[in-house]
């Protein structure tokens, strides 16, 4: 059974050239399947706007990047992983020791980043994706995972119904109360300051050539546009 594939996250075909410390980027782009640069530019957007101390500032120095490293435990990653769906699952305690390693008969089928020691990889169905095997032979350990949660599947695809439908499914048994639970109306999300957050995080990362000041003009623009 094969236990590791080479794998670079798409960083190659994006034109990323050299050595780098990009292990979160590829492991997230692996195992979401998104664009290499589209991840990346968020995460080094988040990078940037998080909030520095004197850890952060010596091994980043303020600057937008996702190539010298990323903090895993920053709240803004971890509503990032969110957002593309993905659960956290915490596989080591503080005092308990070790108790699930890198390899496939210790974790879950699925799409996973796995979170070991100063490294992030992404893992499907066992299957370790990276540029090496970072397994240390099964005993490297896992202090935790993202997992990819399934997307539901929606038996209906219609929102609402017309009379002649209506009356086609009571003919079939279905009654009143039921036929409006089925087609209810989807009901509005509460849109959140940490959801506004997000969104700025990657509308931002769309525009990473761009000096600060360019940047202030192009959404001031959009702004203008979108009043109109």
């Amino acid at each position: 059974m094969t236990t590791f594939v080479y794998n670079d996250g798409g960083r190659k075909l994006a034109g990323r050239k050299g050595d780098t410390g990009d292990c979160v980027t590829r492991a997230v782009a692996i195992a979401s399947g998104l664009p290499y640069l589209e991840v990346y530019n968020v995460l080094a957007e988040g990078n940037k706007t998080q909030r520095q101390t004197k850890r952060t500032r010596d091994s980043l120095k303020g600057k937008r990047t996702a190539s010298n490293g990323i903090y895993v435990q920053r709240k803004w990653f971890k509503d990032y992983m969110k957002s593309i769906g993905f659960e956290w699952v915490p596989t080591m305690q503080i005092g308990q020791g070790c108790t699930v390693h890198l390899k496939a008969e210790e974790l879950p089928k699925g799409r996973l980043v796995c979170n070991v020691s100063k490294h992030c990889v992404a893992v499907i169905d066992g299957v370790i994706n990276d540029t090496y095997d970072c397994s240390r032979e099964g005993t490297r350990c896992v202090y935790g995972y993202w997992i990819q949660k399934p997307k539901q599947e929606n038996t209906m695809t219609k929102q609402t119904v017309n009379k002649d439908e209506v009356e086609n499914l009571k003919k079939q048994g279905f009654n009143d109360e039921l036929i409006k639970k089925l087609f209810k109306k989807e009901t509005s999300k509460t849109f959140t300051v940490e959801h506004a957050r997000q969104y700025a995080i990657k509308v931002l990362a769309v525009l990473p050539a761009l000096e600060q000041n360019e940047r202030k003009r192009v959404l001031l623009k959009a702004i203008e546009m979108n009043s109109k």
